[in-house]
């Protein structure tokens, strides 16, 4: 009832802004002057002021949130970044929701998270079979990304709580969501701590594994990318490149040379870790 009510509120703010003013002025006077003008005074008020007034206020009204939106835009807010309005606002929509039909607890929780999931099935848009139902092998792949990535707990936290990790964790989960062939990433690991940085691209690797597709990942990090990567391209400080397999490319001249830094590297039958020396 209130969605339906909601629906219909600008038609009603029209209606009360054509019969507010100083010149007393029914509904059915109001339909009957915009359908078959009777009266003179009527008409000409409602021509020459009230219209004119509601036009006026409604494309004002307009420009201010499309000005608000470019300028949360260009000053690049955080609050304002698509993936955490699209998730945390699902995931109030669906809390609110709850709220709004008098449940609470279980329900409340499970409500969020409905509405998180939602919003994550989004990111699935580019497979979508009808527009009638969601299919539900979208479904199934939208919840175990939340899974796999530790995001059931966001459901209900507010977008100004949450840290610049978990904003990253938000807009990888609708990235994978699209079971893309090719995941083009820049610094994924950023904002994230180390335990979470190693389970990222563990979740990646076995994903990439599952769906037979690839990974371009630009990043700083010489370990990550040593422990994960296949192929590397290293970037020199005269603008030259190294391109071959990470045995070949991640060594301690060309790291030394590329960073302009003394890098070594402790080697055993497992790993190979770079550091600064």
């Amino acid at each position: 009832m209130v969605t339906g009510i909601s629906s219909y509120k600008p038609a009603i703010s029209i209606v009360v802004s054509l019969l507010s003013g100083s010149v007393d002025l029914s509904l059915s006077q109001l339909f009957e002057e915009l359908t078959q003008p009777q009266n003179e005074l009527r008409g000409q008020v409602l021509r020459e002021i009230r219209i004119p007034r509601t036009m006026a206020a409604f494309t004002t009204g307009g420009l201010l949130a499309l000005a608000g939106v470019i300028m949360q835009v260009l000053l690049r807010n955080p609050l304002a970044d698509p993936y955490i309005l699209g998730i945390s606002g699902g995931a109030a929509v669906g809390a609110l929701s709850a709220i709004l039909i008098g449940v609470s607890g279980w329900w409340l929780s499970n409500a969020a998270f409905a509405g998180a999931l939602i919003s994550v099935l989004l990111g699935r848009h580019p497979h979508v079979q009808t527009l009638l139902r969601d299919d539900p092998a979208d479904i199934e792949i939208a919840k175990k990304v939340l899974n796999d990535l530790d995001l059931e707990e966001f459901s209900e936290r507010q977008v100004d709580t949450l840290s610049g990790g978990e904003r990253q964790r938000l807009a990888l989960a609708m990235l994978m969501a699209q079971t893309p062939r090719l995941f083009r990433l820049d610094e994924p690991s950023n904002h994230l701590d180390v335990a979470f940085q190693v389970k990222l691209l563990s979740v990646l690797e076995k994903r990439m594994a599952e769906q037979s597709a690839s990974l371009l990942m630009a990043t700083h990090d010489i370990n990550l990318a040593a422990r994960f990567c296949d192929k590397i391209i290293l970037l020199t400080r005269d603008g030259g490149i190294l391109t071959g397999s990470r045995q070949e490319v991640l060594t301690d001249e060309n790291l030394s040379e590329a960073y302009d830094c003394p890098i070594r590297s402790i080697v055993s039958d497992d790993f190979v870790l770079f550091y600064p020396w």
